[in-house]
């Protein structure tokens, strides 16, 4: 896997604006692997395709990642920052297909890990119905077996879904991060989700709109096209712009 260049990157917004994050997560991965056929990427777990967004999004904005959230107590907006090792929690490997045993209260549990292709098969009633915890986690497991006796995911208690979850929590730690905030203001305490790729997908929405708009001026200005422009860096488009606003 390698950074994208600025032209890629702005493929990939215009190919992804109207896909979901899952998909958009995907298509990332795959023109930074340089690989078009993204089955293999959606076998990742969901911890391993976030490592690499992880990586990637160091890679193509730096380490550092500023967040805001609001105080579930008294309302406070609130700021902080991160670092992407902080939040790094697993190494890149290639994971797709490995198998997990549990035994959970006399249950004997073997199992894959969630991936975007799960994702993709959860029906929208899942979702309706607050159980698509349940509806995920059934499609990864591969056996149950309680005393030699087997049984399916639909027949699992609650309480053994729950402490499966953990169990892949725990292998897979970098799908599921959260934050411990604190209010300055009141000093209330709460757990945030960080999502690192609606965090990246926000990130490459605001840059594309700021790079076109940085495009059009210096095409309009010097009647250069737009591969030339994204041809020049940063720095010097910067110092281009800076004369045609002087």
């Amino acid at each position: 896997m390698r950074s994208l260049t600025e032209k890629e990157l702005l493929n990939v917004w215009e190919d992804c604006i109207d896909l979901s994050l899952t998909e958009t997560s995907l298509h990332l991965i795959g023109a930074a692997s340089s690989i078009s056929d993204l089955s293999g990427i959606a076998a990742l777990s969901i911890g391993q395709r976030d490592v690499r967004l992880l990586q990637l999004r160091e890679w193509m904005f730096g380490s550092r990642l500023k967040n805001m959230a609001v105080c579930p107590h008294c309302s406070e907006s609130i700021e902080w920052e991160n670092n992407v090792n902080d939040l790094r929690l697993q190494p890149i490997l290639a994971d797709a297909g490995k198998v997990f045993n549990a035994e959970i209260d006399g249950f004997k549990i073997s199992y894959r890990l969630p991936t975007s292709r799960d994702i993709f098969n959860l029906d929208h009633d899942a979702y309706d119905n607050g159980n698509s915890v349940n509806a995920l986690l059934s499609q990864c497991i591969l056996e149950i077996k309680e005393n030699s006796v087997t049984h399916a995911a639909k027949d699992l208690p609650q309480n053994i879904i729950a402490q499966l979850n953990e169990h892949m929590s725990h292998e897979d730690p970098q799908a599921d991060i959260t934050i411990l905030l604190t209010c300055p203001s009141c000093a209330g305490q709460w757990q945030a989700g960080f999502d690192i790729m609606s965090y990246l997908w926000s990130e490459i929405n605001s840059w594309a709109r700021h790079i076109l708009q940085e495009v059009y001026i210096l095409a309009k200005f010097f009647g250069w096209s737009e591969n030339d422009i994204l041809k020049i860096s940063p720095k010097r488009r910067q110092l281009y712009l800076q004369m045609v606003q002087s």
